[in-house]
């Protein structure tokens, strides 16, 4: 049997000829005859030509599409000097944003907009992260800077900001003399930092020489009002450029930053889950005790169901719509293309408080006087709105049916998709803790930078309310599991706050530890709030118990542990700054040098939230 591979049967039969002619005695005519047979083999090998022929499509064997899409990107380098990018976009002022959570963010890009429209201008939205530093000293002086910077934690920057927070703070000769600027932080009274970050900025640039236009504003979101002290602040800033900068302010009409394309493509109550979520198909997500899970929501059906049917977009909720942005410079808040019903159940925060400006700008797109009155009633009057806000829950679905019980004539249907998408804040994921342990349930999660000490001997004093007990039971699961095995385990007290012995999270998983593995090892100490007429919380059984919490801290060497509340940890860390203070006769500047050294040495860590 002979093989030939890529010869059909009558290129076979030739070269068989061939083959057979050559091993016979050879004539003059089978010489002649030979290179024929030859050169005609090759016409029908090569299909019609003496010589091959390329394929003119072989080349599409050897693409590879997605590195020509990656070098493509890598062409359009992006400029790190802030003062080019500037030039670039021919922007009129630039917004610096350190933003953690999106607040700043948000704060960032309302305020760009509305330099566009009332006074025309171009602001360019800058991320912190995306240029040198020291390239602002490069910014004209016939341009403006704003500053909007979050703080969190203890006095720490957002993630973006550090790079430039650290160059503030260390930069020397910088002059900045020709710079004019406005700075807003968002911070948590109830930090011990509060707003330090654009405190430390506003001070290094006055370093520089830079002019401040205006007095820095505070948002403050322990009192939940950092949309009015925004506001309030933007306000200022608007007359002081009128009076005197000469700017000159217009009518404010409504711009869409992105217009919309539909396109053809084929009891008030508190309440707490325990989640549990099986990370065996997933191998691959790691996580250590302490650590957080976050969660990406969907609003609710009935949320998503009334507001479609008040803005009169039944029958177009399922249509694909391109998101087209107006400007080149901004980021996209939603996906493009996608549909109205996907907008409002995964991509905006329909359920989220409207607030006062939103309901000052909504009264430009009322559908009749009677409702535009009704929207400037709310609006204009910062107690009005704040007492409607507490009678009720103000998402946009339910103002505007509260409008329409104004004047029942009227409809939403005129509303603009994009004024919906401008206005409304991005989906944010939640942020849950972990209350297992690696150790004993390293493929669950049940539902950051919380850590056990490295040896398990380290004492610890835990000190939690409501959901804050989630990573503490994770840890005295970690040592419970340690113990059984044999391991020494330090001492553990946990000071835990609820409503009611009804609100007692793992009470029974407590005991059980208590009479086994851990056996004199922890100690659970409960402050029920509403339990009885005299209210009792965490911090005063800290106090109660301020000996053995004074002895753990500062001869055993514990390490102390908040999680919660951000007024509950405020009220914990002055009673821990009390037991200290009083038991060792310090001042109160001692007790403080004394806190952030355990902070430095990783013995004292807080993970609250307002």
């Amino acid at each position: 049997m002979e093989a030939y591979f890529g010869i059909d049967n009558t290129q076979n039969c030739l070269f068989a000829n061939a083959i057979n002619l050559v091993s016979k005695k050879s004539s003059f005519d089978d010489i002649f005859l030979l290179p024929l047979v030859v050169l005609g083999s090759i016409y029908v090998f090569n299909k019609g030509s003496l010589l091959p022929r390329r394929d003119p499509y072989r080349y599409k064997w050897f693409e590879k599409p997605q590195v020509q899409r990656t070098q493509n990107l890598l062409i359009e380098k992006k400029t790190r000097n802030i003062s080019e990018k500037i030039e670039e976009l021919q922007s009129d002022i630039v917004i610096f944003r350190g933003s953690q959570s999106g607040t700043a963010e948000a704060c960032a890009h309302r305020l760009a907009r509305d330099f566009h429209q009332r006074f025309k201008l171009n602001a360019l939205v800058a991320d912190l992260s995306d240029y040198d530093p020291e390239t602002i000293s490069l910014i004209p002086g016939s341009k403006l800077a704003v500053f909007i910077m979050s703080t969190y934690g203890e006095g720490d920057p957002s993630d973006n900001a550090q790079d430039f927070v650290s160059w503030a703070d260390a930069a020397t000769g910088v002059s900045l003399a020709h710079l004019k600027y406005a700075a807003f932080g968002c911070g948590n009274s109830n930090y011990r930092f509060y707003n330090k970050v654009i405190d430390d900025v506003v001070v290094a640039l006055s370093q520089f020489n830079a002019t401040a236009v205006l007095p820095t504003g505070k948002g403050d979101e322990a009192t939940r009002t950092t949309e009015e002290d925004f506001m309030d602040w933007k306000e200022s800033l608007f007359k002081t450029l009128v009076s005197n900068f000469d700017y000159q302010e217009y009518e404010v009409a409504y711009e869409p930053s992105a217009k919309r394309d539909l396109a053809k493509y084929d009891e008030k109550g508190h309440s707490c889950i325990d989640l549990e979520v099986d990370l065996t198909a997933q191998p691959e997500i790691k996580y250590k005790t302490g650590d957080h899970i976050a969660i990406w929501p969907v609003n609710p059906d009935e949320e998503i169901s009334l507001l479609i049917r008040i803005l009169g977009l039944q029958s177009q909720q399922l249509k694909a719509i391109c998101v087209v942005l107006q400007s080149a410079d901004k980021e996209p808040k939603v996906p493009s293309p996608t549909t109205v019903q996907a907008l409002f159940r995964h991509y905006l925060e329909i359920c989220s408080a409207v607030p006062r400006e939103t309901v000052l700008s909504l009264a430009q797109f009322a559908p009749s006087l009677k409702v535009k009155s009704e929207l400037m009633t709310i609006g204009n009057d910062r107690a009005v709105y704040s007492k409607f806000l507490e009678a009720n829950h103000l998402t946009l679905a339910r103002l505007l049916e509260n409008t329409i019980a104004v004047d029942p004539a009227v409809t939403w249907a005129g509303l603009p998709l994009s004024f919906i998408i401008d206005f409304l804040p991005a989906m944010q994921p939640r942020l849950y803790s972990i209350s297992t342990s690696r150790i004993t349930s390293p493929r669950s999660i049940r539902g950051s930078t919380f850590k056990l000490p490295f040896l398990s001997s380290v004492p610890l004093i835990m000190v939690a309310a409501g959901t804050g007990v989630a990573p503490f039971r994770a840890f005295i699961h970690e040592r419970a599991r340690l113990a059984s095995v044999g391991k020494d385990v330090g001492r553990m007290m946990l000071f835990f706050g609820c409503q009611n012995e009804s609100d007692y999270l793992y009470r029974d998983e407590f005991a059980e530890w208590i009479a086994g593995p851990l056996a004199k090892k922890l100690v659970v100490v409960t402050a029920f709030s509403r339990a009885s007429n005299e209210k009792c919380y965490v911090q005063n059984k800290v106090e109660a118990r301020g000996d053995e919490v004074r002895r753990m801290l500062l001869e055993d060497d514990a390490a102390f542990y908040i999680c919660g509340a951000a007024n509950m940890a405020k009220a914990v860390g002055m009673a821990v700054h009390g037991v200290v203070k009083r038991t060792n006769s310090w001042k109160d500047s001692e007790v403080e040098s004394w806190r952030q050294d355990r902070k430095k040495s990783k013995r004292w860590f807080e993970d609250v939230w307002s």
